[in-house]
Parts: structure tokens; C-alpha cells; sequence
């Protein structure tokens, strides 16, 4: 954030059911949860903007550039998809969603984020004090059902914002193939994969390099 601010204005919020936003209501769709986007872009004062889409944030920012495409300079998408339910069938949705948010604020689910294979009893501890600041259980498993409908096949090939999606080989919660996938279907977009970044590469520093 600090190096970004040297010669760029960063905007940066907490999404629904997550830190100080209020927790989720039912089941928001993709577009209400890409209309606090405006809402927020609008409460600072910004036209346009660079979209940095994280994770989910990739889905919503690319519907936000087909929604408002005066409003997207560029995007860039870390770790993305175009449909959530590539992995877990419905049927088995429920249990694995029981399941993570019954060892929420364990840091179990952010050692996959991080790549974190066994991590010592500090790292552990950082990352269980991440998930249990970030949410509440309850609150993480409405994100869950919430990311679960995400689905931007029918407008992702309309896209026509100057794309970057960057794609970690290893990524252990979001699969690669799925990030070429994604890379395939926006038009003129650059597509870089790294090859041993986890899911949260914005959050881990490169070994052997704390600048980076």
C-alpha cells in the first residue's frame, strides 16, 4: 500500500460481512455487492479508477467494468476465477463449509491462503488472530454462501478495460487452470503466472527478499 501511494490514491474498504462493514443480510447478489463499489468510488469523490480485484474481487471487478466502463482505466485481477462453484459440487458444499468455519480463527483456512504447509507456533498464531478480526464464524460462512453464487460467464467476454491477471502456479485455493480460464476469455489481456506465490500473494513477501 505504502509503495502504491507514492504515485497513486488508494482506495481501500472493507466488503460486506467483513471488518467494520455491517454483517450480511441473506444472500447479496454479485451486482449489490459491485454496487458498494460505487457507492464507495461515489462517497470519495472518484470518476475512474484502476480496479485491484483480489480473489473474489476479480468477478465483482470485472462486472463493475461492464456495468460502468467509463469508470475502469485498467484492472488488475489476482488469483481469479469466473465461476465459484468450479471445485466443490453442491452436494458437498455444505459439509466442507461447516467444516471450515467450525476451525474459524484456528488459522487453519489462512495457511492455505498464505501457503503455509506447517508454520511455526508465531505464524500460526498471527493468522489466528487474522481470521478472528476479520470476521466472525458465522459471518465467514455467509461470505461462503454469498462468494458461492458468483458466476460472470455471461458478461466476462464484453469486457474491454486493458487487463492484467496475475496467476500463482501453486495457488492452493483458487486453481490455476481456473485463472487461464479467466485469462482466455477477457479479450487483449496479459496473463502472468508466477511459480511459487501462494493464493495470498499479495500478503507473502518472496523468499530471501523482504522488498518484494
Amino acid at each position: 500500500m505504502q509503495r502504491l501511494a507514492r504515485f497513486a490514491r488508494i482506495i481501500s474498504f472493507d466488503k460486506r460481512g467483513v471488518g467494520l462493514s455491517d454483517r450480511v443480510l441473506g444472500e447479496p447478489s454479485l451486482e449489490e455487492r459491485v454496487d458498494d463499489v460505487r457507492a464507495v468510488l461515489d462517497a470519495v469523490g472518484c470518476r475512474k479508477t484502476v480496479l485491484l480485484g483480489f480473489s473474489e474481487g476479480c468477478p465483482m471487478s470485472l462486472l463493475f467494468s461492464a456495468t460502468y466502463p467509463d469508470r475502469v482505466s485498467h484492472l488488475v485481477l489476482v488469483g481469479g476465477f469466473i465461476r465459484a462453484d468450479y471445485s466443490v459440487p453442491e452436494a458437498q458444499f455444505v459439509a466442507i463449509a461447516d467444516k471450515i468455519v467450525a476451525g474459524w480463527g484456528s488459522g487453519q483456512m489462512m495457511k492455505r491462503v498464505v501457503g503455509i504447509t506447517e508454520g511455526s507456533k508465531e505464524q500460526l498464531a498471527a493468522l489466528s488472530k487474522f481470521e478472528r478480526m476479520s470476521c466472525s464464524p458465522g459471518a465467514f460462512k455467509a461470505v461462503m454462501v454469498m462468494n458461492r453464487r458468483i458466476n460472470v460467464e455471461p458478461i466476462v467476454q464484453s469486457v474491454r478495460v486493458p487487463t492484467l491477471l496475475l496467476h500463482s502456479k501453486i495457488d492452493a485455493v483458487v486453481p490455476v487452470s481456473e485463472g487461464r480460464k479467466l485469462a482466455d476469455a477477457i479479450v487483449g489481456a496479459k496473463y502472468i503466472e508466477y511459480e511459487d506465490l501462494p493464493h495470498g500473494l499479495l500478503l507473502t513477501p518472496r523468499r530471501g527478499d523482504q522488498r518484494h
